[in-house]
């Protein structure tokens, strides 16, 4: 809570003054608002779209991918620098032998284009789909409803609910591993495709939309892009009025069609993942902007 944040700046402004560079992922990003309690630079990184916090002090902004860093700049007036989050790439289960199923696993919600996965399901009944999460906020246990009635009666579709905690995360990842193909064709402006970047580390080829960060995630050899048709401040601000109409879903079948049939070369997939988006990666970026505002260089407001 942001009340929560400002106690945060209350008792440690001893340490918040003597650090070279204050590093805010908070969902509040209270500390750059306050920054002038410390005087210190204050790096803040937003995941997701919505740059309205920190409220007054827009300086020194991180989003995910330039997707976002587009948005911001066209339809907010904010200049941002990108770092897209990385993940410990060896820590993720490789196969060489895949199972032949199309895996969702993330979010049951209809912006990952859950709706689309079923409906495409249904014109592919020798492929099999699973849709696997773990719902944790309260609208998610209401979409898991709807996707478990949407699903009744179609024989290809599994519904899986992972169990919470370290457990459910092994799952997960094993799924990822097994899987021939990773599906998410995403209707919004997607921040950054974490689930995505995590099946690539486990050699699996990924399926996504050219909505939000997907062309920055993917290139030929590692997986495939349908056409999201929206605009990016549709993506942004109206997708949820274009649920079953931003992607043709005779497109989705084909590339489906056409990522199950190809080739790849798992080991190649993994080595792009950990090239790209390994933490080491992301730690480097990092370093590098630590680095400028050390030595005064800022962005932004």
């Amino acid at each position: 809570c942001r009340s929560c944040e400002h106690e945060i700046v209350v008792l440690y402004q001893h340490i918040l003054r003597s650090v070279d560079v204050v590093h805010d992922t908070t969902a509040n990003a209270v500390l750059a608002d306050y920054q002038y309690k410390f005087g210190r630079p204050v790096l803040v990184t937003r995941n997701g779209y919505d740059l309205s916090r920190p409220m007054t002090n827009k300086r020194n902004i991180v989003v995910l991918s330039k997707a976002v860093k587009k948005y911001a700049k066209q339809y907010l007036g904010v200049e941002t620098r990108v770092v897209p989050n990385g993940i410990p790439v060896n820590e993720y289960p490789f196969c060489r032998e895949k199972k032949g199923f199309v895996l969702y696993t993330g979010h049951p919600h209809p912006s990952k284009g859950l709706d689309l996965i079923i409906e495409v399901a249904k014109k592919l009944p020798n492929v099999r789909f699973m849709l696997a999460w773990s719902p944790t906020f309260y609208d998610h246990f209401e979409y898991h409803a709807q996707y478990q009635r949407m699903a009744r009666g179609l024989r290809n579709v599994s519904i899986i609910t992972l169990p919470n905690g370290w457990d459910g995360e092994q799952a997960k990842r094993m799924l990822m591993c097994q899987a021939s193909l990773f599906l998410q064709p995403t209707i919004y402006l997607e921040a950054l495709g974490l689930t995505a970047i995590e099946a690539m580390s486990t050699g699996t080829a990924v399926l996504l939309s050219t909505a939000g960060s997907g062309p920055e995630l993917v290139r030929r050899d590692v997986g495939l892009l349908v056409r999201n048709k929206l605009s990016l401040r549709e993506q942004a601000l109206e997708w949820h009025k274009h649920i079953m109409d931003a992607i043709e879903l005779d497109e989705l079948q084909q590339l489906i069609e056409e990522s199950l049939e190809r080739k790849w070369d798992y080991a190649a997939i993994r080595d792009y993942a950990k090239s790209r988006f390994d933490v080491s990666v992301t730690a480097r970026n990092y370093l590098q902007l630590y680095e400028e505002l050390m030595n005064g260089k800022y962005w932004g407001d």
